[in-house]
């Protein structure tokens, strides 16, 4: 695995929580797991950091290919290649509505890695930048409605999709394929309710993670109303709201 120290509880639990919803709803973001490592193990590990243990954040290691890293080393425009082949891979779609999905405006080439058959997308820990208020109110009706459709400030894999194929029809594809893979997310959902440890610390980032599972869960029906907004398309709702002579979004 490829590990991580990150600052607080609620990143990790953000990061578990995308991972297991991708793994549920099939996308190419890598496996994570909870990993427990000795402070001997870390080295140069900032003094803020305190304790003979410390636990990380892993995922799945994935081998990036290596012609590619070279071309993209080699070349001057290696960042417009990079995101022009992540584009016309399956993925590029794929996280374009994945990212709208878990609120995530941190992606960036470098976060986006080509194993020489597919790409792949990882850190995830900016994402959900409404899952601490969630996890303290998540029964609260406004705070549920709000984190529904908070939508992040960028989206830039969703920009780049747009701007190279401004017609393209597959945003939809994926966004109904997300749709059909609910019930997994679900039943992901429901298992992780029931995920304990005799660790206090472990055993509370499982269940904030559970609990931001919900989130993402919570989040997928308005994935296509998010998207319409994000590329500037009329939704479905918009257009029938409208046919009603409402303003688009009011009942």
């Amino acid at each position: 695995m490829i590990v991580k120290l990150l600052e607080g509880q609620i990143p990790i639990c953000v990061e578990l929580a995308c991972a297991l919803a991708a793994q549920a709803l099939a996308l190419p973001v890598p496996a994570p797991g909870l990993v427990i490592a000795d402070r001997l193990d870390l080295p140069g590990l900032p003094p803020r950091f305190r304790g003979d243990t410390l636990l990380l954040l892993g995922s799945s290691y994935k081998i990036p290919d290596a012609l590619f890293v070279q071309v993209l080393s080699e070349n001057p425009a290696a960042e417009e290649l990079a995101w022009s082949k992540l584009c016309e891979s399956p993925t590029g779609p794929q996280g374009a509505i994945w990212d709208e999905l878990v609120a995530n405006a941190d992606r960036h080439v470098e976060n986006a890695l080509f194993d020489g058959n597919k790409w792949w997308l990882f850190d995830h820990d900016l994402a959900l930048p409404s899952a601490a208020d969630y996890v303290k109110g998540c029964a609260d009706r406004v705070t549920r409605q709000s984190a529904r459709v908070f939508s992040a400030k960028f989206n830039q894999l969703a920009e780049q999709m747009v701007s190279r194929y401004p017609n393209c029809d597959e945003l939809e594809k994926r966004e109904a394929e997300l749709k059909r893979r609910k019930e997994n997310l679900m039943l992901m959902t429901a298992v992780a309710r029931n995920w304990r440890h005799p660790d206090a610390t472990i055993d509370g980032i499982l269940s904030r993670t559970a609990v931001l599972l919900e989130l993402i869960e919570l989040r997928l029906p308005a994935i296509a109303q998010l998207m319409a907004r994000r590329t500037n398309q009329p939704s479905a709702q918009d257009l029938w709201t409208s046919h009603l002579g409402h303003s688009p979004g009011r009942r």
